[in-house]
């Protein structure tokens, strides 16, 4: 069989033949919703930044959100053959109409350099509860702190599909970096301006609704190209996205575990010396090395935060020698001992 012969239609209409599964296609981490570490099911969101799913990070500013990761019912994913686990749904009411008001989802990929002075495409399946609302997708080249000012290059996307799931794509050019200048954090963040006022979709440059309304999002994909190709996630595997998503957060707990909520922490026996020299500390290796050096979070069997557990009694814990592949984790209780326990979360996000 040809190489040609393994590809799509559209794929070979698009001007080249793409591997229709090449893992680093699509920039997007967790495109699909499989990794979620921080193990959100259902939450009422407060306003400002957050994420839920691995990647997934939204801004919300006004009125009421929940968001929650959906199951899909075995045989029903969007994609044929690609029976996905789970997708992003964002409950939405009170959405302003000439405010800065809005609810975006975005996604930060890694380096300004990516896709620059390219053409791009962003697809996605979406389906709302009611309607054929619009949404807005945007493109912003963040040159990070002590870099040029990027700019927002926004289409609107009519969701003609309405309950039923479709797919969607919007192509863009992205603009050169010649000239820029590369501070530190850059990134390219591709927007979902799921609601929004005039105002904010002003900065957007969109049309997004602001009606009350439930917007189920799965298949995230950002590429090089005018088409959008099948979609793959960036690696392709399981354990290569679980990996993707540990550079910018990761945590000891159990994947199923909430972090930060009661649960049966392992012990590990420490050296220690007197009671008045010394503190029970443990060294802590990262899954991966991180994007930069993570802020690091305890906690203790109870789930209190900057705790850790010093022969089942919780004293105040914290973490230093932080570096980008593991830190130091320590009681602050002097106090001789035999043992410490202790979970943790370590954030580097963009």
């Amino acid at each position: 069989m040809s190489r040609a012969q393994l590809t799509s239609t559209v794929e070979q209409s698009s001007g080249g033949v793409v591997a229709p599964f090449l893992a680093g296609k699509n920039k997007i981490i967790n495109g699909d919703c499989a990794i979620n570490q921080r193990n959100i099911t259902s939450t009422g969101v407060t306003y400002g930044f957050g994420y839920t799913l691995d990647q997934w990070q939204h801004y919300w500013t006004s009125g009421t959100a929940t968001i929650s990761a959906q199951p899909f019912t075995a045989g029903t994913a969007p994609v044929a053959g690609y029976e996905a686990k789970q997708f992003y749904r964002a409950a939405l009411t009170g959405i302003g109409t000439t405010t800065n008001d809005s609810f975006a989802l975005q996604f930060n990929v890694e380096g300004v350099r990516t896709l620059a002075n390219q053409t791009a495409t962003v697809s996605f399946w979406c389906k709302t509860a009611s309607g054929t609302p619009n949404i807005g997708v945007s493109i912003n080249q963040n040159f990070g702190s002590g870099g040029s000012s990027g700019t927002f290059t926004g289409k609107t996307v009519t969701l003609s599909g309405g309950t039923s799931w479709t797919r969607y794509s919007v192509t863009f050019a992205i603009p050169s970096i010649s000239g820029q200048t590369i501070g530190t954090s850059d990134m390219l963040t591709v927007y979902f301006v799921l609601q929004a006022g005039a105002a904010r979709n002003a900065i957007f440059g969109t049309s997004a609704s602001n009606s009350a309304n439930t917007f189920d999002l799965w298949g995230v994909q950002l590429e090089a190209g005018s088409v959008a190709t099948p979609f793959t996630t960036a690696s392709n595997t399981l354990q290569g996205e679980l990996a993707l998503c540990q550079r910018y957060f990761c945590k000891s707990y159990d994947l199923s575990v909430v972090p930060g909520t009661a649960t049966y922490i392992n012990s590990w026996a420490m050296d220690y010396g007197t009671a008045s020299t010394s503190k029970l500390s443990l060294h802590c290796t990262f899954p991966v090395v991180m994007r930069t050096a993570p802020t690091v979070l305890t906690y203790d069997e109870a789930g209190t935060s900057g705790v850790v557990s010093r022969n089942g009694n919780g004293k105040t814990g914290a973490a230093n020698a932080i570096g980008s592949s593991g830190c130091t984790l320590y009681s602050s209780d002097t106090t001789s001992s035999t043992w410490l326990s202790v979970q943790w979360t370590a954030t580097a996000e963009l």
